[in-house]
């Protein structure tokens, strides 16, 4: 089986380095300063919108591993009610809330490597 970083590796360096280009926006969006209520509600439109790319992006790619596309699909579903963490129970949202953010720190690392125009038809171990 073709592991995440050998199948980006495979892709021109050209369209590798677009692959982010819509978390970016998203991430860019939800750091931008407003004044008000409404101006702030109309950022995190926009930044859902550009992540709801994102997520498209990659999941046409094939690059969501089976949970991830399963989360995926849930999103698509119900995207204004769909969470990852018990809304009821701290602990657990908290063990969640790590888990991901550990996930999302080592694809963020994956990322980085893929995107390394160094890495051009290198061979790079996971």
């Amino acid at each position: 089986m073709i592991t995440f970083i050998a199948r980006v590796l495979t892709w021109a360096f050209s369209r590798r380095r677009y692959l982010t280009l819509h978390f970016h926006i998203a991430s860019l969006l939800l750091k931008s300063h407003t004044t008000t209520t409404a101006d702030r509600s109309v950022l995190i439109r926009k930044a859902r919108a550009e992540y709801d790319k994102y997520l498209k992006q990659l999941d046409n790619y094939d690059i969501l591993s089976k949970a991830e596309a399963r989360l995926y699909e849930q999103l698509k579903e119900a995207p204004d009610t769909f969470s990852t963490a018990s809304t009821t129970d701290a602990a657990t949202r908290r063990g969640t809330k790590i888990a991901r953010f550990k996930e999302e720190k080592a694809l963020k690392e994956k990322m980085a490597v893929c995107l390394d125009p160094r890495n051009v038809g290198a061979e790079i171990e996971e």
